[in-house]
């Protein structure tokens, strides 16, 4: 029996489904459960046509009891951190591209009927020209400069400047959980495009917007990672610096050959 820890984010819970897929493979005559209650709420099979792992809320409840106590007292039992699984309880982000196929068609967004008037005008938009989608994530991550703190001004400038080098005419798209920020200090407001009416059970429309665009800059950020890889168009500029150096943790192994590292 093994047991995947879901943690982070919608960006984050499609990795640990990619890792559920990966396992199922590689034991299939193993059991295979996952543990929901590590962070935010489970939403990714809302958004994504994905299978979860079969979980139970009591197993659930005890386990997360009993790795806070594990984590309070810096005990490092029954948990897999690395790619050999030999523990019982796999526990990580897994970024990593090992364990998904280049290919996106196994990762399918759920639609609405209707993605709104403002979305279909913007997708027209992106199909007409030769659009980028950019996405600028702040917000929650101003409160963690030493983890993700990067030099945000130097990288988009210089992804902005390698777009007008690979692209005729491109058309910028921006995307971002502090628009207010965004237009006042990026783009040009008569030209351009600022996203900012996708929030809530919504805001996962901002990551189909990306994927339709003709090239994507991406944060160090993975919802907007996942807009990119499910992307027909390899244009991608993404930050090689993913992380704060300070916090001196490495970037994952999730970028192609053919994107660019800025």
């Amino acid at each position: 029996m093994k047991i995947i820890w879901f943690k982070g984010d919608l960006g984050n819970q499609v990795f640990s489904c990619a890792l559920y897929y990966y396992l199922r493979k590689k034991y299939p005559h193993e059991k295979i459960y996952g543990c929901m209650k590590a962070g935010p709420s489970v939403v990714v099979d809302k958004y994504f046509d994905l299978e979860l792992p079969k979980f139970n809320k009591y197993m659930d409840y005890l386990l997360w009891v009993l790795f806070k106590f594990l984590e309070v007292f810096h005990i490092n039992l029954l948990r897999s951190t690395d790619a050999d699984f030999k523990e019982n309880v796999i526990f990580g982000y897994w970024q990593n591209n090992k364990f998904y196929d280049r290919d996106n068609k196994w990762l399918k967004m759920k639609l609405p009927q209707d993605i709104g008037q403002r979305n279909w005008k913007i997708l027209k938009e992106m199909k007409s020209t030769n659009s980028v989608s950019i996405h600028v994530r702040r917000g929650d991550y101003l409160k963690n400069q030493k983890i993700y703190g990067i030099d945000t001004e130097t990288y988009y400038k210089n992804a902005i400047a390698k777009i007008k080098e690979k692209m005729d005419n491109p058309v910028f798209f921006y995307f971002s959980n502090d628009m207010d920020w965004v237009r006042k200090n990026m783009g040009d407001k008569e030209h351009d495009y600022y996203i900012d009416w996708n929030s809530g059970d919504r805001s996962y429309l901002d990551m189909y917007l990306m994927s339709n665009a003709k090239a994507n800059i991406i944060a160090n950020s993975t919802f907007s990672y996942w807009g990119a890889y499910l992307n027909e168009n390899d244009l991608v500029i993404y930050p090689k610096q993913w992380y704060n150096k300070l916090s001196k943790k490495e970037s994952p192994l999730i970028f192609y050959d053919e994107w660019i590292a800025i």
